[in-house]
């Protein structure tokens, strides 16, 4: 049903799309100012000269830190991973018939020695191991828990390049690999046999012998022998299928990129597929499987969920730089617990998401083909890395599909999120293994700081920043560290003006805990002195617990109003209690803190604590609002005698005016698109308005 506006709303909806300009023009004209090397954002949104003072003080602050950094600790480096399955028996059998070997398997990896050592290590969970071969010749191995040493009586040197096969089974079907088939499927929500992988964290090492560590990327071949009528899935393109025998069949595939074992994933069931491409300079095809129902039928339907996955594309391209992978899919399997995976290539999702309500989630796991995949974090504890980028990203898709209304409102559920527990959850970088998921920190709070750090920077320096460290670092292992690094060398002078500004950020955004918990009084002069409204701001940070900071430092911008008038001032907190004047060129009746969201904060006050109404001008009718630009604007007044003065919002003065008693008409042509600033004075009072001009 659509629904008529009123003019009142007209005039609100164009006053609320004003904001989002006054917000990109600032973030600009940091962008500008840091790259350029002008005058500082301080100096123009500053104008009172003891403000100013306070915050050069504020600038010489020393807060110099140092960032973690681990030790990867390996010896063996895998080059390639070849791996068969025989999942025959685990697609007939329900788990009821299944012996203890719930499939049997070989791999053959190849690694590289990288530091000396009397045995290879690898990971293996759950597994049976029948033998081990190294380089052709039967080696001794022996495992304990989740490790498996193999041995050699000469032991390895640096530099040696080694084959290892590795015979084995399966014996869990519900840990890293999932399988449903027979009787398994009554009463699931599950149409045909289906068997699956599922690694995340540390799980690979349940399914497949290796070295199951994100900082180890190596290339993937997979050969899977099934029934005949299943197909199978996995990362990058299959490259065989060929009949086995009269009831099954063995088909293999095959990615050309290295990518760790957690990214690593394999499935098989009764597939459809819906083939999508996305075009730019080159095309990318994006293969997607589902059952045969699911392809268009109702309520899962493969066809209308996965529609704007090209458009997605093409969002994320413009934020991220390149898609860096030649192919890309999706598969749906059920059932399972979680929403998506971003396995490398190959997106494993939900049969809910068909449900075609979930944008979001699918754009999460595209992003994380850059965000995760192309650039891994190189231990558990720089996860936020790619979650948190992901996290970022649904916002990014959201403003690039919907407008800057659609990035706020991702960030919002996010902040949302965040705060039902926020002061009580770990640090973001390097939680516990038990809370690396936890969505409040890794994900929410973790994108959050995405967008905070390209609020300081603005869009001119932030974007190439990232599209770089993504496209400088294809297939490598990074830690938080190392992105530190790059962000102080690829935006080494930040608007805000504090001494090694980007080490404190990181710091207190990842290995601390919390947010800013503030409230923000105005407490106004009595009356203002020749014309200049007066007053002083208090601003107290309220939050406390252990590792959170006593006191956070960052930019709070604070919104002086009157009705629709405004201006904007950024304060730079550095202290738990700050105290600061202000002025202003109307009379202040409310204020607004962060009103563009750029920090996540709690702000429990925000307040003047009176307004004399003494000094304002009353019987001023200004129309119409908006205005067109090019028609008069009227400007009714009951004073004989008063001067008004017109600016852009960028403080420009457009124009002064001598205005009498009654209506008088003012030349709006030569006006700016945007928010102009209509500012009257007479007989010492003061009359301020904000007017949107428009097409």
């Amino acid at each position: 049903m659509a629904h008529s506006i009123t003019p009142y709303r007209l005039f609100l909806a164009a006053f609320v799309q004003q904001f989002f300009i006054i917000a990109f023009v600032l973030s600009s004209s940091m962008s500008l100012l840091a790259q350029e090397g002008k005058q500082s954002l301080l100096d123009q949104l500053i104008l009172d000269d003891g403000l100013r003072e306070y915050m050069n003080r504020a600038e010489a602050k020393n807060t110099m830190f140092s960032f973690p950094q681990e030790n990867i600790d390996t010896v063996i480096d895998a080059l390639s991973y070849d791996v068969t399955l025989d999942w025959v028996d685990a697609l007939r059998l329900s788990k009821a018939q299944r012996q203890q070997r719930k499939f049997n398997g070989h791999v053959r990896a190849v690694v590289r020695v990288v530091a000396p050592t009397p045995f290879l290590p690898l990971f293996a969970r759950n597994l049976i191991i029948d033998s081990v071969l190294v380089n052709g010749i039967i080696a001794q191995w022996g495992a304990e828990e989740s490790s498996l040493n193999i041995s050699s009586s000469s032991g390895f040197s640096t530099g040696d390049t080694v084959t290892i096969d590795l015979y084995y089974a399966s014996t869990r079907d519900d840990r890293g690999f999932y399988v449903y088939a027979g009787s398994d499927v009554d009463g699931k929500d599950v149409l045909h046999p289906i068997a699956f992988t599922f690694s995340e964290p540390e799980d690979a090492r349940s399914w497949f012998p290796c070295n199951d560590v994100p900082s180890d990327k190596a290339l993937f071949t997979v050969h899977v022998r099934v029934p005949k009528g299943i197909t199978v899935v996995s990362n990058g393109v299959m490259i065989d299928s060929t009949a086995d025998t009269d009831t099954t069949t063995v088909q293999s595939w095959q990615h050309p990129h290295p990518m760790s074992t957690y990214l690593f994933t394999v499935n098989a069931s009764v597939f459809s597929r819906l083939d999508l491409e996305y075009v730019s300079d080159r095309t990318i095809p994006i293969l997607n499987y589902q059952w045969p129902e699911d392809l268009d039928g109702q309520p899962f339907s493969a066809v209308k969920a996965l529609a704007r996955i090209p458009l997605m594309f093409e969002g994320l391209e413009k934020y991220l730089g390149a898609y860096p992978w030649p192919t890309y899919g999706h598969v749906t399997v059920s059932p399972i617990n979680i929403g998506g995976m971003e396995h490398q290539t190959m997106s494993t999702i939900n049969r809910r998401w068909l449900l075609g309500d979930l944008d979001v989630g699918y754009v999460h796991e595209l992003s994380h083909q850059w965000l995760g995949d192309a650039i891994t974090g190189a231990i558990w504890g720089d996860i936020w890395l790619g979650e948190g980028g992901a996290t970022f990203s649904e916002a990014l898709w959201r403003e690039y599909f919907e407008g800057p209304q659609g990035y706020t409102s991702q960030l919002d559920r996010h902040r949302n999120k965040y705060m039902e527990r926020g002061l009580l959850e770990p640090p973001v970088y390097n939680p516990s293994m038990d809370s690396l998921f936890n969505e409040a920190t890794t994900y929410s709070k973790a994108g959050w700081i995405f967008h905070m750090m390209r609020r300081v920077a603005g869009d001119s320096l932030f974007f190439p920043m990232l599209k770089k460290w993504i496209s400088r670092n294809y297939h490598q292992p990074r830690q938080t560290n190392d992105f530190l690094a790059h962000v102080r060398t690829e935006i080494p002078n930040p608007p805000v003006p504090w001494q090694d500004y980007w080490v404190t950020f990181f710091n207190q955004w990842l290995i601390q805990r919390g947010h800013p918990v503030i409230g923000v009084v105005l407490d106004p002069d009595p009356v203002p002195t020749n014309g200049v409204f007066s007053g002083v701001l208090r601003i107290e940070q309220y939050q406390k617990g252990d590792n959170i900071p006593d006191a956070f430092l960052f930019p709070l911008t604070i919104s002086l109003l009157a009705d629709f008038a405004g201006r904007d001032t950024v304060i730079y907190v550095d202290q738990r209690q700050t105290v600061i004047p202000i002025q202003a060129d109307f009379v202040v009746s409310s204020i607004a803190v962060d009103p563009y969201k750029s920090t996540l904060m709690q702000v429990i006050k925000q307040s003047v604590t009176s307004v004399n109404e003494s000094y304002r001008l009353e019987g001023i009718v200004v129309q119409p609002v908006p205005i067109n630009r090019g028609e008069p604007l009227t400007i009714n007044s009951n004073e004989a005698e008063a001067t008004v003065m017109v600016y852009s919002v960028q403080g420009s003065l457009l124009g002064t005016y001598r205005l009498g008693a009654g209506a008088n008409k003012i030349d709006t042509a030569s006006w700016p698109l945007g928010v102009i600033i209509v500012s009257m004075e007479s007989r010492g009072k003061i009359f301020v308005r904000t007017i949107p001009v428009i097409n």
